[in-house]
């Protein structure tokens, strides 16, 4: 169970997220989550946000496995009900680990990018390639299909 209280102060509006439950890291960053969810949500319906909202892995850092998975569907849906993008930076070892459902393709979620530059170092130029995947939370229904 949680709450997002609005109180009206002096100095203006007091935004109160609280979570049942510890007082742990993983409760903060769910707050996190709910409420850049709820801005999402509010500014996407109005039209008056960016369109997109973006989550580093380190929100999810000490959230359990499933609770992550669910968050990643709330995003999916809630992108998807303001035609707007979800975009989570996640490290691939931990997001094939994921709970999510078997109808979800992966391979539609995850883009494949290589970056690659040169360098010069002392009289050489090195060439460097860094392979990464990137996870790209997509509509529902492309979730569900």
């Amino acid at each position: 169970m949680g709450e997002f209280v609005v109180d009206a102060t002096d100095s203006g509006p007091d935004f109160r997220i609280t979570i049942q439950g510890d007082r742990g890291g993983g409760i903060s960053q769910m707050e996190i989550f709910c409420l850049d969810l709820a801005l999402f949500s509010i500014t996407g319906k109005e039209k008056r946000g960016p369109g997109f909202l973006i989550h580093d892995s380190h929100l999810f850092d000490g959230i359990d496995e499933r609770q992550v998975a669910q968050a990643l569907r709330l995003g999916a849906a809630t992108s998807s009900d303001i035609g707007g993008q979800y975009i989570v930076t996640m490290n691939s070892d931990i997001f094939d680990r994921l709970p999510l459902p078997p109808e979800m393709d992966r391979s539609k979620v995850v883009l494949p990018t290589r970056l690659s530059t040169r360098v010069r170092v002392a009289d050489f130029w090195v060439q460097v390639r860094l392979n990464v995947r990137i996870a790209r939370i997509v509509d529902r229904d492309e979730f569900n299909a």
